[in-house]
């Protein structure tokens, strides 16, 4: 089965490659469709963009907590009337559904006029680059880019992150993140009233830590005011509420980022300027160890390795049951509008074996690829300038946290502030109600909802003790192909055995096969795509 679908990938390759022969070799950055005299009806400044309406065809994530068509959105009826544009949006459920319908539309060249960021390109920006797939950008955001380039000009890794390492065009902008916390997502947190009740203060360290939810277990019923308790529960394989700052405190501060087609790799790290695997390590067993030693005293919620966001969430609101400590984005986030909030203390990076460490994630400026134009798109010019008016700090505002009027205020042009949320539902619920994704948000502009204002500090606490990190880089499409199954097997392979450490146990006997085996599986092969890939974007990034 899987040598038919090797078969026919690359059939797809060979015809997708005749259709678009020679459509990479306009060495002005633009394709001929681009490069060519913009149309009559197009309006290179001011607004409409376009004096007789046009229609786009785009392609965009669709959250869980998505609850209105794109197109109805207020804000985005409002850019479809100013710009004169109508938009026709295709989206796609993220996860299997989003790759799935991203995988059919390149094969089969059956593709919108342009996608809105999140759709997952970035990893195969370069391939379908060099496909005629998508247009390089750079001469249409020189000519229209207007607020892109006030960003780059405030941000001058936003401009360097744009590019594409491999030819050196800009097949995509990036997802531009200004917020002073988007590094490390995710907090740990620990019931604050249970440790009064003991009498014990909030733990700086793994063995304090350990020893916090050991005396949680002992808690009666009336001391913790629960008959069900949960003692320390997060979402295995999720990027925001995982347990991987707890490596950190072992010396294995790896981050799971999702499928292998991400840009930042999962389990790679750096040290001394190399590249490593850290999944191998001495460090990266102890902390499973560790983990293992938690499992087996009834302190950690085994479903936490099987449950969905929905059932994580599920549990932590659930005003039945008592949560002794918790990995999220915030308290409100897993604590819901039916459950006190008031409950819990954040804890700042606990010192372990290795010392303080934070595991790092790299999302500012360039997570993911941003907005990109196909190279079926007849409206190049028209498109570049929608893109752009995207990028304006109020329709951004409004993109990430709902229209003006009903989710955000806006106090003067230059400053906005959130509304409340109403009173029963859940933020993200009224959020998504009207927001679509967030591309770029001033936050010079936009002050901090109560939840975000709490995160900031909490972020400055993390700050010294980033480790290293592997930074988004960009392959080849043979580096793409080949890291595609070496990687994804031997991630694959490392969450099912570190699963299976924690909950069963056999680390100690089973080790050095599973090193044995991981090395087997094409580890030094895989290794040599990521010193490749780094070193590139070492050499660019010094350009």
């Amino acid at each position: 089965m899987k040598k038919c679908f090797i078969l026919v990938l690359l059939l797809t390759l060979v015809m997708t490659m005749q259709v678009f022969a020679g459509g990479n070799n306009q060495s002005s950055g633009t394709t001929k469709a681009a490069a060519a005299a913009p149309e009559a009806n197009f309006n290179p400044t001011g607004y409409p963009i376009v004096k007789n309406n046009i229609t786009l065809t785009a392609a965009a994530r669709l959250r869980p907590a998505h609850t209105t068509k794109f197109e109805d959105m207020i804000f985005m009826k409002q850019v479809m009337a100013k710009t004169n544009i109508t938009l026709n949006i295709t989206s796609a459920l993220a996860g299997s559904g989003l790759d799935e319908k991203r995988n059919l539309m390149f094969a089969s060249n059956d593709l919108p006029d342009f996608f809105f960021p999140t759709f997952g390109l970035w990893d195969r920006l370069s391939e379908y680059g060099q496909l005629g797939q998508l247009i390089p950008m750079e001469g249409l955001i020189d000519k229209y880019g207007d607020n892109i380039k006030k960003i780059w000009a405030k941000f001058p890794k936003a401009k360097a992150n744009s590019y594409d390492t491999i030819s050196g065009h800009i097949y995509a902008t990036p997802q531009m993140f200004d917020m002073p916390y988007t590094p490390a997502s995710d907090d740990l947190f620990i019931n604050k009233r249970w440790l009064d009740a003991l009498g014990l203060p909030v733990p700086t360290t793994i063995d304090e830590f350990t020893n916090d939810l050991r005396a949680f277990k002992k808690m009666t019923p009336e001391q913790s005011g629960y008959q069900k308790t949960i003692l320390f529960t997060f979402r295995n394989q999720d990027v925001q509420n995982n347990f991987e700052q707890l490596y950190a405190a072992f010396g294995a501060p790896y981050l799971y980022n999702g499928p292998s087609t991400n840009a930042q790799p999962s389990y790679m790290g750096l040290k001394d300027g190399k590249p490593y695997f850290i999944a191998t390590t001495p460090e990266f067993k102890a902390a499973t160890q560790w983990l293992r030693t938690l499992a087996q005293e009834g302190l950690l919620d085994i479903e936490a390795f099987t449950h969905t966001a929905a059932e994580f969430t599920a549990k932590t609101s659930n005003p039945d049951v008592g949560i002794g400590s918790f990995v999220c984005w915030s308290v409100e986030n897993a604590m819901g509008v039916g459950k006190p909030n008031d409950y819990y203390a954040f804890i700042p990076v606990l010192q372990g074996p290795a010392g303080k460490v934070q595991r790092y994630m790299d999302r500012s400026f360039a997570r993911g690829a941003g907005f990109a134009i196909s190279g079926k798109n007849q409206h190049p010019e028209a498109t570049m300038r929608l893109i752009d008016y995207f990028y304006d700090d109020e329709i951004g505002i409004q993109a990430a946290y709902g229209d003006i009027g009903t989710h955000i205020e806006k106090i003067d042009d230059n400053h906005y502030r959130f509304m409340p949320t109403p009173a029963g539902i859940a933020y993200n619920t009224f959020r998504f109600s009207q927001a679509f994704e967030e591309w770029w948000v001033n936050w010079d502009k936009l002050q901090f909802n109560d939840s975000d204002a709490q995160k900031v500090p909490r972020f400055q606490q993390k700050v010294p003790y980033f480790a290293p990190y592997y930074p988004n880089v960009q392959f080849s499409p043979e580096q793409s192909q080949a890291r595609s199954t070496l990687a994804t097997d031997i991630e694959n392979y490392v969450q099912q055995m570190q699963a299976k450490w924690i909950v069963q146990g056999g680390i100690e006997n089973e080790w050095d096969a599973y090193v044995a085996k991981i090395n087997d599986m094409g580890l030094d092969k895989l290794m040599q795509i990521y010193n490749d890939a780094y070193q590139q974007y070492l050499k660019f990034s010094q350009q």
